[in-house]
C-alpha cells in the first residue's frame, strides 16, 4: 500500500487508515480529560463529532492528510497538550498577567504553542472572556514557513474536536458562573468554531474569521510591528485579549547601543517597539493584554515574580538539558543530553590525530596570526598546507562517519564560517564524491524561507547519506530531524549560554534523537560543567541578563586545600600530627618572618606528610561524597595522589610527575608563609632542586609537592599576626613583629584537574531589555 500517493489502496486500507487517525485523537482526548480532572479544570474534550466524521467519510479529507504526513509537524502529544493546560490553569488563576514555558531544548513547545489555541475555547466557556491569540515568532522566514505548516495541520487534525464544560467535575480553579455566549460557539464548542465565529468580530474585514497570517507575525521592524499594534488595537476595541504567544521571547530583547556622530544613541530593540505600540494602540485598556512566552534559556523572564511558569513535560524518548537554573524541568522523565566530545576526542576515535588542531580561525586567519596559531600547537608547514591538511581531515572524517551510520540516509551538520562565501569554498574544496554523499548549504538565496525539514527532504539523493553546511542559521526555531546523527561546531567559545544552548547543541535535541555533537575542547568544557551545575548560572546567561549572586567558573586547577579551620574531626587530627611531626622538627619559632631549619643528607626538606595522611585515612574521607560536598561544595568528584600515583605534567603532558620520597615514606615539601585573602599561591609542581630550591631550572617542576602554609600568631593571646602584607604592599622585616608559627593549611596536588564552579542565584534582564519593567523594587534592589 502506498499511502503517500494513494495507489493501490483497498476499501480495508482506508478503514485502517480511519481507525489510525480514531485512534489518535481518542488518545489525545482521554490525555486532555485525565489531566483537566487533575488540575480541576472543569472542563472536557469529546471527539465524537470529529470521529463520526470519520467514519462516515464526511472527514475523510482530514484523516488522508494526517496519514500522508511526513513528519509529526502539528502532530499533538500527550507532553504538550497536558503543558499547554497547565498554562490555561494560570490564565485562569495566576494573580500575574503573563507567564513562561520552560521547556528543554527541541522538547515540543512550538506544539506547546500550538495546543494554546484550546485557552480560547477554555476560557471563553468558564469565563465569557475572549483571547485572541497571535503567534509573535521570530524574525526568520524558516520559522514562518514551518509555524505556517504546524499551524494549519493542528487546526486540521484538531480543529473539530469538542470542549465541553464538564458539570460532573466543576472546575475548582475558580468560580464558574455560566455565560451567555455566541450561539454558533454554544452549539459547536471546538476551536475552528471558536476561529471562525467567536473571533469573527476582532477583525470586522473578514467573513469567517481570522486566517493564518492573522495569528502569525514576524518580530521584524517597521510596518510588522505597527501591524501587531493594529491587529491589537482592533481585537481590544471589540473587546477581546490580545494572547501573545512569545517563541524564545529572548531574542531580540535588548535595546542596540549604535555610534552616531561622536556619541552613541540607544534604539529600542523590536521586542520593547512591539510592547510599546501595543500599549499606545490599546490605550487606556493596556492591562488587558497578555503574552506567554516559550524557551529553553529564558534568562530574562525566568527569576521574575511577575511572570507565572509552567514547566514543559517531558518523556523518556527526549534526549536533551531536562534541568535549568539548576533544577530539574520534568523529574518523572529519565532523560540524557546528546553525547558531547571534542574535536581531539573525534579524532581518537576516528584515527585522525589531526582533528585535534583543527581551527577555522587559524584557516581563515591573516598570515601572521596563523604563524601564531602554528607555533603554539608546533605546526611546522605554512598556512597552505595546513588548510590543505584541514581539508584532507574533514573529509576522511566525514566519509568515516556516514560509513558508519545508523542508516543508509544519516545526515551531518556543519557549521563553518557565518559567511557564505567562504563555506561554499570550504566545501568545494572538500570535494566530497557525489555518489556517496549529498551535500545541502543550507545558506544563501536557494532556501530562503525554507525550514530546516524541507530543505533536507528536498535534496537531490534522498537515497544517501548527506552533509547539511550552515552558517548564521540553524538557531533557536529550527528542528533537525532525528537523521542527522552528527553536528560540527566549529566556533571557538561561546560567548553565553544562550549561544552555546541555541546553536547546533540545542538542534541536536529531541525525541527520539541520538545524536553527537563535536566542538572545541573549550566549549565542550562549559557543557560538562553547565552538565554539572544542572544548568545553573555558571557562565554570563545571555547578552540581555545578568547573574545575581556569587557565581564562579574557576579555571581548572591540580591542586586541593585543606585548612585548618574546616569543622571535621579527621581534619582537626590531622593538623594535630602536622604541628608535632612535621612543623616542631623543622621550623624556628619566635620569629617575624617564616624560618625553616635546613640540614640531613638531602638538598631539600622532606616530612611524613603523606604517611599521616595515610594512617588517618584522611584522603578516602575527603574523597567521600558527602565530605566532598560539605567542605568543598564547588568541587566535582577528586582524587588527591597518594604515594605512588602518577599525574600528568600540565607544561609537558606527556611527562609524569611523582613524589621525591625517601626509604621510610617521607616526602619532599615546601613551606609557605599563609596570606589571608590570596589562597596562598602555591602549586603541586616542585621549584626544583639545589641547595636554594629552583637553582637547577632544568629540574624545576619535575616532581609533586605538597605545601604546608604557616601563619604567625601572638604567643600571648593567640590572635593572628598577618603583616606580611599591608595594603598590598611588602612589610620590611626590621618591622614585622615576632611570633609563633603554625600550620594553616596543606595544599595536596590532585591525580587529574578540576574545574570549580558555583552558581549564582537568579537571573534578571539588562535595564534596557523590555522585561526589566516587570521588575519589583525588591527585585532592582538585589541588582
Amino acid at each position: 500500500m502506498n499511502v503517500a500517493t494513494g495507489q493501490a489502496l483497498g476499501v480495508d486500507d482506508v478503514a485502517r487508515c480511519v481507525a489510525s487517525y480514531v485512534d489518535h485523537v481518542g488518545t489525545i482526548v482521554a490525555v486532555f480529560n485525565d489531566h483537566a480532572q487533575d488540575i480541576g479544570l472543569g472542563v472536557r474534550l469529546s471527539a465524537d463529532g470529529a470521529i463520526e466524521a470519520a467514519k462516515k467519510g464526511t472527514g475523510l479529507s482530514r484523516v488522508i492528510r494526517f496519514i500522508q504526513r511526513e513528519d509529526d509537524s502539528g502532530v499533538l502529544h500527550d507532553s504538550q497538550l497536558m503543558t499547554a493546560l497547565d498554562c490555561v490553569g494560570e490564565l485562569l488563576t495566576a494573580p500575574q498577567n503573563n507567564g513562561l514555558v520552560l521547556g528543554a531544548m527541541q522538547s515540543g513547545k512550538t506544539t506547546t504553542s500550538l495546543a494554546l489555541q484550546f485557552a480560547g475555547p477554555i476560557v471563553y466557556l468558564l469565563t465569557g472572556r475572549r483571547l485572541y491569540p497571535i503567534y509573535l515568532i521570530t524574525s526568520h522566514t524558516s520559522q514562518e514557513d514551518q509555524t505556517k505548516i504546524e499551524l494549519a495541520r493542528f487546526l486540521d487534525f484538531y480543529g473539530e474536536l469538542t470542549v465541553i464544560v464538564d458539570d460532573q467535575r466543576k472546575c475548582r480553579l475558580i468560580d464558574y458562573v455560566k455565560q451567555k455566549i455566541d450561539p454558533f460557539f454554544e452549539y459547536s464548542p471546538t476551536i475552528n468554531t471558536y476561529r471562525e465565529h467567536v473571533l469573527q468580530q476582532a477583525l470586522p474585514d473578514t467573513m469567517v474569521g481570522p486566517r493564518l497570517e492573522d495569528f502569525l507575525k514576524r518580530r521584524v521592524h517597521g510596518g510588522a510591528i505597527r501591524q501587531v499594534a493594529t491587529l491589537c488595537k482592533k481585537a481590544n476595541g471589540k473587546g477581546y485579549a490580545p494572547l501573545l504567544i512569545i517563541d524564545e521571547p529572548q531574542y531580540g530583547a535588548s535595546d542596540r547601543f549604535v555610534k552616531v556622530g561622536g556619541g552613541v544613541e540607544q534604539r529600542p530593540c523590536v521586542m520593547l517597539q512591539i510592547f510599546n505600540q501595543i500599549d499606545a494602540a490599546i490605550g487606556d485598556e493596556a492591562g488587558d493584554r497578555v503574552f506567554i512566552g516559550l524557551s529553553a534559556t529564558p534568562y530574562e523572564l525566568h527569576d521574575i515574580e511577575a511572570v507565572w511558569k509552567v514547566k514543559q513535560y517531558l518523556t523518556s524518548s527526549y534526549s536533551g538539558f531536562n534541568y535549568f537554573g539548576g533544577e530539574v524541568i520534568d523529574a518523572e522523565a529519565d532523560v540524557s543530553p546528546p553525547r558531547t566530545i571534542s574535536f581531539a576526542q573525534l579524532g581518537s576515535e576516528l584515527y585522525e590525530s589531526f582533528m585535534a588542531n583543527i581551527s577555522l580561525a587559524a584557516y581563515d586567519a591573516d598570515p601572521h596570526v596563523f604563524a601564531r596559531f602554528a607555533d603554539k600547537i608546533g605546526y611546522s608547514q605554512n598556512q597552505e598546507h595546513y588548510r590543505r591538511d584541514v581539508e584532507q581531515t574533514l573529509r576522511s572524517a566525514i566519509l568515516k562517519l556516514v560509513a558508519d551510520g545508523a542508516t543508509p540516509s544519516t545526515g551531518i551538520c556543519i557549521r563553518l564560517f557565518n559567511n557564505n562565501l567562504r563555506s561554499h569554498g570550504l566545501i568545494q574544496n572538500l570535494n566530497l564524491p557525489k555518489n556517496q554523499i549529498d551535500v545541502v548549504e543550507y545558506f544563501g538565496s536557494d532556501h530562503k524561507g525554507q525550514s530546516v525539514k524541507r530543505a533536507i527532504r528536498a535534496r537531490a539523493r534522498p537515497d544517501l547519506p548527506y552533509l547539511i553546511a550552515v552558517t548564521n542559521r540553524a538557531r533557536m526555531g529550527d528542528a533537525f530531524p532525528a537523521g542527522v546523527e552528527w553536528f560540527f561546531e566549529f566556533s571557538k567559545k561561546a560567548s553565553d549560554l544562550n549561544a552555546l544552548l541555541q546553536g547546533l547543541l540545542g538542534r541536536a535535541c529531541g525525541y527520539d534523537k541520538n545524536s553527537t555533537v563535536v566542538m572545541s575542547s573549550e566549549n565542550a568544557d562549559l557543557v560538562n560543567d553547565y552538565q554539572r551545575q544542572h544548568g545553573g548560572y555558571i557562565y554570563k546567561p545571555s547578552r540581555h541578563s545578568y547573574i545575581t549572586g556569587g557565581y564562579r567558573r574557576g579555571a581548572p586547577t591540580s591542586l586541593i586545600r585543606v585548612r585548618r579551620d574546616m569543622s571535621d574531626p579527621l581534619i582537626v587530627k590531622f593538623f594535630q600530627r602536622v604541628d608535632k611531626d612535621v612543623v616542631e622538627p623543622n621550623l624556628i619559632q619566635n620569629e617575624a618572618k617564616l624560618k625553616a631549619r635546613r640540614g640531613g643528607t638531602k638538598p631539600y626538606r622532606t616530612g611524613p606528610l603523606l604517611r599521616i595522611a595515610d594512617e588517618l585515612g584522611l584522603f578516602d574521607h575527603l574523597e567521600q561524597q558527602g565530605v566532598r560536598e560539605r567542605l568543598y561544595p564547588t568541587y566535582p568528584d577528586f582524587r588527591i595522589a597518594r604515594a605512588n600515583d602518577e599525574v600528568r605534567n600540565s607544561r609537558r603532558p606527556d611527562e609524569a610527575l611523582r613524589y621525591s620520597l625517601d626509604e621510610d615514606g617521607n616526602c619532599r615539601f615546601t613551606f609557605r608563609e599563609f596570606v589571608p585573602g590570596d589562597n596562598s599561591h602555591g602549586g603541586a609542581r616542585s621549584r626544583g632542586y639545589g641547595s636554594r630550591d629552583a637553582s637547577d631550572r632544568d629540574q624545576a617542576g619535575d616532581k609533586l609537592e605538597p605545601q604546608i602554609n604557616m601563619r604567625k600568631f601572638d604567643p600571648q593571646s593567640g590572635a593572628p599576626i598577618d603583616d606580611k602584607r599591608i595594603n598590598g604592599h611588602l612589610v620590611m622585616t626590621a618591622m614585622r613583629q615576632p611570633g609563633n608559627w603554625r600550620a594553616e593549611m596543606v595544599t595536596l596536588p590532585l591525580v587529574s584537574p578540576v574545574r570549580e564552579l558555583q552558581a549564582g542565584e537568579k537571573t534578571y534582564p539588562v535595564a534596557h531589555s523590555p522585561y526589566s519593567a516587570l521588575m519589583s523594587e525588591e527585585e532592582k534592589a538585589a541588582t
